[in-house]
């Protein structure tokens, strides 16, 4: 797709969200058309060289918002995860290597939403990990990818899996259906309903899949895998970038009021420990901690019939807020993704627009100073014409 077809994509999904009855979800059309705007993609020229000593063009955006939504940001985080799942999957040994399909049965979940069906999944495998004495045995650790694909001829268009590269033994394939089965029961019964699987031998579908060096017959994909394609599989987007426009708006607001959207990909158990040395872990935990204890107060206020905010409540989530800045920025300066949710919390869409503005302008300073930094040789210019 061209950068012009992402943009029009993006615009049109942003256009969407803002129909949406949610606080979040025209917020986050805004951040999309900032990110997809001519002043914000640029292109370089001269600022790769091939192998062959030609230079090449690069194309990318100044300021990113970071939304599941955008097709330009959605590539990202498989950039990101990329050379994470490349080296777990070369430090697992040969014979503990196994790929792991995990299904939900579709026309059962018809009367769900997609929010509520990724919910379900997630929550299941959390459970199924967690719980299950049996996986816990044989499953030591993993790479956990959710992805969801759309067939409108369906009765369900939904069809949300997990993909899993699992550091395991051998495994009993009907102990393991039996077990996700289970899961997934448990799962949906939080949304209080009695759920029975709608299959034959009333177990829902898992797949295990041999990791082979050959190419596979087509009538063994359900068996068996290319260890080439494996990365692939693990580090694909959660779905195609058009799919969003065919998905209704009450759907599409349910996911952007979710915070959590974004954790498609983890590294658990082993892996984890493997990753390490490739991963680096954002330092959240004390910025989390804060973060609460100041809800903790403006809650105490609202309790009390106080409807304004904390003078020092603000100082701390402002603070908090600016500790770190942009998009590339090095890790001292990096903003954590769900900062601009809990700004937008205490203040109006209106007022937000604007600390977006000049959020966008001191990022592009930044970036722009970076870019030229990094690639002295390379001359830029963004779409609308302005060159750095």
């Amino acid at each position: 797709m061209t950068i012009i077809g992402k943009q029009f994509n993006s615009r049109l999904i942003a256009d969407k969200l803002d129909l949406a009855c949610s606080r979040v979800a025209p917020a986050i059309a805004e951040r999309i058309r900032l990110c997809n705007s001519d002043k914000n993609v640029f292109f370089g020229k001269d600022m790769f060289t091939n192998r062959n000593g030609t230079s090449a063009t690069g194309i990318g955006g100044i300021w990113n918002c970071g939304s599941v939504f955008c097709n330009q940001c959605v590539a990202r985080p498989a950039r990101k995860n990329r050379p994470i799942a490349e080296y777990v999957f070369d430090n697992l040994p040969k014979h503990k290597r196994l790929f792991i399909v995990l299904t939900m049965p579709d026309d059962s979940f018809s009367h769900y939403s997609l929010d509520t069906q990724l919910e379900i999944c997630q929550y299941a495998f959390r459970h199924l990990y967690r719980h299950s004495t049996y996986f816990k045995s044989v499953v030591k650790g993993a790479i956990k990818t959710v992805e969801f694909t759309i067939n409108d001829l369906r009765k369900n268009p939904y069809h949300v899996h997990i993909n899993l590269l699992a550091d395991a033994g051998f495994i009993s394939h009907l102990k393991l259906k039996q077990e996700w089965t289970k899961a997934l029961e448990i799962s949906v019964a939080r949304f209080g309903i009695v759920w029975k699987c709608p299959t034959a031998n009333g177990l829902a579908n898992v797949f295990l899949k041999q990791i082979v060096s050959h190419e596979v017959n087509p009538n063994n994909n359900h068996k068996q895998i290319n260890d080439k394609k494996v990365v692939f599989e693990l580090c694909k987007y959660v779905c195609k970038p058009q799919t969003w426009q065919h998905i209704p708006t009450a759907h599409l607001s349910d996911i952007a009021e979710n915070e959590k959207v974004n954790r498609f990909f983890e590294v658990l158990g082993s892996c984890r420990k493997i990753a390490k040395a490739v991963r680096r872990y954002a330092p959240a935990v004390m910025a989390r901690k804060a973060l609460k204890l100041v809800f903790t107060v403006i809650e105490m206020h609202k309790a009390q019939g106080i409807q304004y905010v904390h003078t020092s409540c603000l100082i701390v989530l402002n603070a908090l807020f600016n500790l770190a800045n942009y998009s590339h920025a090095p890790p001292k300066k990096r903003k954590l993704s769900w900062f601009w949710r809990i700004k937008l919390g205490i203040t109006t869409l209106t007022d937000y627009k604007k600390e977006l503005d000049d959020l966008f302008y001191d990022a592009w300073k930044y970036r722009t100073k970076q870019l030229r930094e990094l690639y002295p040789k390379a001359t830029f210019q963004t779409l609308a014409g302005a060159k750095f």
